[in-house]
């Protein structure tokens, strides 16, 4: 679960120096994020970091 939780932690700090967890509108750019974000969610089940959580509720 070390790894595991690694990968999260560098997901969340991507996320959170993009700004994802202050965005209040959909930006194109944004759309490989959430569709990589999307696709974790599905392979590992697990939900969005919390920086990530705005940026998916956005692009879903």
């Amino acid at each position: 679960m070390g790894v595991a939780n690694n990968l999260s932690a560098i997901l969340d700090e991507k996320c959170q120096k993009k700004g994802y967890n202050d965005i209040t509108e959909k930006v194109d750019s944004m759309l490989p994020d959430v569709i990589g974000i999307l696709v974790r969610e599905q392979l590992t089940g697990k939900k969005p970091p919390k920086n990530a959580q705005k940026l998916v509720f956005e692009g879903r």
